[in-house]
Formats: structure tokens, C-alpha cells, sequence
């Protein structure tokens, strides 16, 4: 069995634990599992530092990583090992935008430098994950978030693709898996 590893990062609160969870979720039990089982617990504390969670996907060993907000400015340091990248967003918290955005921009600066002198990595495919959309109270809000980090742009140019997605009720995370074991499988 092959072992990727994927690091999840995103600013503070945008439900990285939580995905994290509905990600192991999805990979290891059966639809009719998930509707007849009780509800995952949506309780989380924040993180701290990093931590791993490994389990198997699709014949995949996925090796997780989850990065604290806190250490945004060391996000980059996990990059380089990464076969993917998840970029968890707030889709319900206009006002975390601009951070949002600042923040996925750097991402992508230092994920798409390849290896050189000044410490880059080799390209890494990232996935922008809009949750909470069940937060959102219409669609126009979610082509507002979109709008406001320029999202359409960015996966027409190849640069980011784009998901919609609630990890606290699975909503989207069916897609989310796909795009991991797409982006593993390169």
C-alpha cells in the first residue's frame, strides 16, 4: 500500500479538526454506515502545534497533518513533504476574508516555487475548501467569499481547485476524498 501525506492548514476556526475527522470518516466507512451510525461529534478544542492522523483511503495510506492557526507563519515547512494540501476557509465569516485571502496567497506563492536557494518546494496541489456552508444563509454568500479570494480565477488558472463542503455534516466530503486520492495518485 502507497503513503501520501496531506497537510491541512487555515486560519483560526475555519474547522480544520472537524475536517479532519469527516475526511477519516468518509475514507473508512460505508455510506450506509455513516446514515444508520450515530452523528460524529462536532466538539473540538484548538490545536496546538500539529497533529497526525493516519488511516487508509481508496488503498492509499494517508498520512494527515494538521497545522495550527498559530503557526501560520511555519506552514510552509510541512509543505515540502506534502502530496496535498487542504486550505480550509470560514465560507460563513465575510469579515475573516481578507486574512483568508492573504493567507492563501502566500500558500500558494510558497507551494508553487519549486526547490532553489531561497527554501521553496516543489509544486503541491491545493484544494480551497469553503466550509461551513451550511453556515452560509444563500448561495450569494458563497459566490460573495468566492468573489472576495478570487477562488473562480484562481482554479481557472490551475492554480487552486475548489470545493464547497460542511465537516459538520459531511456535506461535500465525498468530493473533498475524490480530490485527495486525484491529487495522491499524481
Amino acid at each position: 500500500m502507497s503513503r501520501r501525506s496531506v497537510v491541512v492548514v487555515g486560519l483560526e476556526n475555519a474547522g480544520k479538526t472537524l475536517s479532519v475527522r469527516q475526511l477519516r470518516r468518509v475514507c473508512t466507512t460505508s455510506l450506509a454506515e455513516r446514515t444508520a451510525g450515530p452523528a460524529m461529534s462536532t466538539r473540538t478544542r484548538p490545536t496546538t502545534g500539529s497533529e497526525i492522523d493516519s488511516f487508509s483511503c481508496g488503498g492509499v495510506e494517508l498520512k494527515v497533518r494538521e497545522v495550527g492557526s498559530a503557526f501560520q507563519l511555519r506552514w510552509a515547512k510541512w509543505y515540502g513533504n506534502a502530496d496535498a494540501v487542504l486550505f480550509l476557509v470560514d465560507a460563513s465569516d465575510p469579515n475573516a476574508a481578507a486574512a483568508a485571502s492573504t493567507a492563501l496567497f502566500d500558500l500558494l506563492a510558497e507551494t508553487a516555487a519549486g526547490p532553489g536557494p531561497d527554501g521553496g518546494v516543489a509544486p503541491v496541489p491545493v484544494l480551497v475548501l469553503l466550509n461551513k456552508c451550511e453556515r452560509c444563509p444563500s448561495r450569494d454568500a458563497r459566490a460573495r467569499m468566492r468573489a472576495l479570494l478570487h477562488l473562480d480565477a484562481l482554479q481557472r488558472e490551475g492554480r487552486a481547485s475548489v470545493l464547497d463542503a460542511s465537516a459538520a455534516t459531511g456535506e461535500g466530503f465525498s468530493d473533498v476524498v475524490a480530490w485527495v486520492q486525484r491529487a495522491c495518485a499524481s
